[in-house]
């Protein structure tokens, strides 16, 4: 009897606690899950033709970017961008005006499905430029942030007709509403929230206008409004040793969605090519691949084969419908060298404009 009133009590106090961290999580939402408000906000200034800067980084930049293609006037561009944060840096001032990038952090192919969908079929580009990352074709990669767009990248794979590719995609999709709801109860999710609360505070990440000629303290990030992206001051600060530090830290097993990597995924690369045989028919499109800093890809190369057998799969897939590629995950095949990278995984201004010029 009394071991039945204890496993009741230990039961009752479980679900007890589950509830309250459920509840903590949802009103503290440090990635903006469920009161994605301030993107909402962000994403209007943005369509103003606005800049804003964004203090913390715990906010849903797939939320920001759909509320801002859907706030945009129908209407033709120039260049459409889409990739992961090593394409931030992609601007008008690079590529000429009338541009928007859509990059966000840790891209995976849903989200380069999914972006292209809801881009393309709100503004009309001439152009549009993909940043494809090794960890694409890694079915180990470990991202799963692309389920904010698990509606659009349903839409997008149904538009696109993918067969048993695109099946056993939308499968994956259609549960990123449940994974949402589950994060409520993870304890991943429970540790972001203490954080917040008790680091940083418990107001959710400060987007506003930037005024014209106003320098911002050194901690914020701007997102320009063309959609790419200025880091933090310090950032451009960090001196050779701290830079070979981190891209040390980067190369390190396990080295960011790399984890895993024993074969290029079939499916992956189904979707990419079904990709460009939707746009290529209007559109004209380039592919760029970024550079890791020296010291990481020496490490990462070696450690991880199929990250050079990546790039030759972009390779053919470009020559295979005659398109233009620029750059290298090689960085002295980019033509970089590694005073232009803030860490072992994101180049700075000077390389990426460098391997993009000739898209002028």
């Amino acid at each position: 009897m009394e071991y039945r009133r204890f496993v009741l009590a230990v039961l009752w106090f479980t679900a007890g606690f589950v509830v309250l961290a459920a509840c903590f999580n949802f009103m503290i939402d440090p990635a903006s899950l469920f009161h994605p408000d301030g993107e909402r906000g962000a994403a209007v200034i943005l369509s103003e033709r606005g800049d804003i800067g964004v203090m913390g980084k715990d906010y849903d930049d797939r939320f920001l970017q759909k509320y801002r293609i859907s706030l945009e006037k129908q209407r033709q561009i120039e260049w459409l961008v889409v990739g992961s944060s090593r394409a931030m840096l992609v601007s008008e001032p690079m590529l000429g005006p009338e541009l928007i990038n859509l990059s966000v952090s840790g891209a995976s192919v849903e989200d380069l499905v999914a972006l292209l969908h809801i881009g393309a079929n709100r503004i009309s580009p001439r152009n549009i430029l993909i940043e494809i990352d090794p960890w694409l074709f890694n079915v180990n990669n470990g991202q799963v942030s692309w389920k904010s767009l698990a509606p659009e990248y349903s839409l997008a794979l149904d538009e696109l007709g993918l067969g048993r590719a695109g099946s056993a995609s939308s499968a994956m999709a259609s549960s990123g509403a449940v994974d949402k709801y589950l994060q409520l109860i993870s304890l991943d999710y429970f540790k972001a929230s203490m954080k917040r609360r008790l680091i940083e505070g418990a107001s959710r990440p400060r987007f506003f206008r930037v005024p014209p000629f106003v320098e911002l303290p050194a901690e914020y990030v701007v997102n320009r409004r063309d959609g790419s992206r200025v880091y933090e001051r310090e950032s451009y600060k960090r001196s050779l040793a701290e830079v070979r530090a981190s891209a040390l830290n980067d190369g390190r097993p396990p080295a960011y969605s790399l984890a895993g990597y024993q074969r290029i995924s079939p499916d992956v690369l189904a979707i990419l090519d079904a990709v460009i045989r939707k746009y290529q028919s209007n559109v004209k499109i380039a592919l760029l691949l970024s550079p890791y800093h020296p010291i990481t890809f020496k490490m990462i190369a070696d450690r991880y084969p199929m990250v050079n057998e990546a790039e030759a799969v972009v390779r053919a897939l470009a020559a295979k419908y005659n398109l233009k590629l620029v750059g290298s995950y090689d960085p002295a095949a980019a033509g970089c060298v590694e005073t232009e990278f803030f860490d072992g995984l994101h180049p700075m201004d000077s390389c990426i404009r460098k391997i993009i010029q000739s898209l002028r």
